[in-house]
């Protein structure tokens, strides 16, 4: 498991997102093949009550990210100024992405995607991570 208190460098996080890609495409195509293995997925429970205590939580994670790009050349330009913009929205933005669309492109989601739920593998050669698993909870359709 990678260290939480550090976060992940840019190659650690270019292989979640390719593994979660995959994932999201790999529930699409199951959706449009058996749909009815998705009626049960229709509301986050994000959205509960529960959750309404995770906005602080929400921007300093938006911020703390930010501050991560500003250390990749090839992204800081681009994307570290809008972070910062959208920090005070984030935890809103994040409710309305995860409300089901019927007219529009919806996927399963991990629903629990941090580091604690993630591990990877490293190449015993060069030392840099190779591959992961993450730990499945429950999945949600958005």
């Amino acid at each position: 498991m990678a260290d939480r208190t550090l976060g992940l460098d840019l190659k650690h996080s270019l292989l979640v997102m390719k593994h979660i890609g995959r994932y999201h495409g790999a529930s699409a195509v199951l959706q449009q093949k058996t749909p009815e293995n998705f009626l049960y997925f229709h509301e986050s429970f994000y959205g509960s009550k529960v959750f309404e205590t995770s906005e602080e939580f929400f921007r300093a994670g938006v911020m703390n990210l930010a501050q991560e790009v500003v250390k990749w050349p090839q992204y800081r330009e681009r994307f570290s100024e809008k972070l910062l913009k959208l920090a005070d929205n984030a935890y809103t933005k994040f409710l309305d992405s995860l409300k089901r669309r019927e007219e529009e492109f919806n996927v399963l989601c991990h629903g629990d995607l941090r580091l604690n739920n993630i591990m990877f593998r490293y190449s015993e050669e060069t030392g840099e991570a190779t591959d992961l698993r993450w730990e499945c909870c429950t999945p949600l359709l958005f």
